[in-house]
């Protein structure tokens, strides 16, 4: 009895081992001609930090007020510089460009804030002349610039475009890499 329970286990065991589900196979395997997967964004010189003219809001995030100042991050791109004196007249003063900015905090005249993944103190007591303090590389993992935040389908990274700073979900065209 006891061989053929042993039996019977390997069989069944056979029959599901080779019954399962083939991996992905780039040589053997097509990818979809469409699919809803992961797109790579790009940016060109990820480490400067600039103050510019003011900017319209496209993806506002985060806010922060400090005196009579409101900061809104401005999702992946920097932080919008607003004199709040007169709260009926908000006036944008600056923007201040930070590639892959999600969060922010100051403390006196020093702005914290992610840049991808490093986190960078900001002096900003002067915002036509703001300046990087510190940069402690890799402080956070906000962004995997390897792989998509999810499994599935998504575009090759291309080094060429430059840095990746985040990903964003939208249909693709016969996708080359799967995760």
């Amino acid at each position: 009895m006891k061989i053929a329970n042993s039996l019977y286990f390997s069989i069944l065991l056979t029959v599901l081992v080779f019954s399962a589900c083939k991996p992905f196979d780039p040589d053997t395997n097509t990818p979809p001609k469409e699919v809803e997967g992961w797109a790579p964004v790009y940016a060109q010189n990820t480490d400067i930090i600039k103050a510019t003219d003011p900017q319209p809001v496209e993806h506002g995030g985060k806010i922060y007020i400090k005196g009579s100042r409101l900061y809104q991050v401005e999702s992946g791109a920097g932080i919008h510089v607003i004199d709040i004196s007169q709260p009926e007249n908000p006036v944008k003063l600056k923007f201040i460009q930070v590639a892959g900015c999600q969060e922010i905090a100051i403390n006196g005249t020093i702005l914290y804030t992610n840049n991808v993944n490093d986190m960078v103190s900001i002096k900003i007591a002067d915002l036509n002349n703001i300046a990087e303090t510190d940069r402690k590389k890799d402080a956070f993992h906000i962004v995997d610039k390897n792989h998509p935040p999810a499994k599935g389908w998504f575009e090759c990274i291309d080094a060429s475009k430059g840095d990746v700073i985040g990903w964003e979900n939208k249909t693709l065209n016969y996708p080359k890499c799967l995760y």
